[in-house]
């Protein structure tokens, strides 16, 4: 712990903010380098699916228009080398290990086993990035950094049966997860409140959702868990039952009993509780 903690100070004093903490970070001894950034930055990327995230972490790292470095020891690349080229979506046991060197002089080097693991290391990369708004120039303090997932598993609900979610919001909540190097978005689908899933055997159950316009297509979750895949993330979808499912009462009533009839009423009662014959 103590020797964690002497990490966590060592890398903030070097002005890095790198989350979550790397497993290990060798600090050079140096000053900051300069970095001449460029539409090219990041070379070697390989499948479309790295170079699609070389080209929206080129728009993260650079957002702003920086004056021309004339030094000759400014950092013009990172290196990207991936061992195991596959596109196919991450699974749980997906190794996202990643080695990030950036060294005093000459280009910095990014190496992982998969797609994923280099994925991380360019959020790393992206939070070393700093401006400097009195020069309007980019720099990085030299640094390797080996890192990988404590837990393979990292990730967070929503609850769209409960609180319908649009599909830009969904799309916000997948980027926000990679900034933390999270990689599941949980999805929890419908509940007895609605049912806003698309079912082409059951064309009826989505009569349970909110509104006629609170529905997600098939085609509309296939895009979400392909733009996730983009971006390090697998998406979980849940569908409680047998219980929690009064939302199917309402475009098939005659599978219910008559007193699980689903109407909103119905929806609070069941998440409510008893107190003393007085329920909240």
């Amino acid at each position: 712990m103590i020797l964690r903690v002497a990490l966590l100070l060592t890398l903030v004093s070097a002005t890095m903010a790198i989350w979550p903490l790397p497993k290990s970070a060798q600090v050079s001894n140096v000053s900051p380098r300069a970095i001449s950034p460029s539409a090219s930055f990041f070379t070697d990327a390989g499948p479309r699916t790295l170079q699609a995230s070389c080209e929206r972490y080129t728009e993260l790292c650079f957002p702003h228009v920086s004056t021309a470095v004339s030094s000759t020891d400014a950092l013009a690349h990172l290196q990207l080398s991936v061992a195991d080229q596959d596109e196919s979506h991450p699974q749980i046991h997906t190794d996202e290990s990643y080695t990030l060197t950036i060294p005093a002089t000459g280009d910095a080097t990014l190496t992982a086993q998969t797609i994923y693991g280099a994925m991380r290391g360019l959020e790393s990369f992206s939070q070393l990035v700093r401006f400097n708004f009195t020069t309007q120039t980019y720099a990085i303090t030299p640094v390797t950094i080996t890192d990988a997932p404590r837990f393979p598993h990292r990730g967070l609900m929503i609850d769209s049966a409960r609180h319908f979610e649009t599909l830009a919001s969904i799309r916000q909540m997948i980027d926000s997860l990679t900034y933390a190097k999270m990689n599941v978005l949980h999805w929890h689908m419908v509940d007895s409140q609605s049912f806003p899933f698309e079912s082409k055997a059951y064309p009826k159950l989505w009569n349970g959702a909110w509104s006629d316009v609170e529905k997600y297509t098939q085609a509309d979750i296939a895009e979400v868990v392909e733009y996730a895949r983009m971006r390090g993330v697998r998406v979980i979808v849940e569908f409680d039952m047998p219980g929690h499912a009064a939302s199917w009462c309402t475009g098939y009533p005659e599978i219910c009993p008559s007193c699980l009839l689903y109407t909103s009423d119905a929806a609070d009662e069941e998440d409510s509780v008893d107190l003393g014959g007085r329920r909240i």
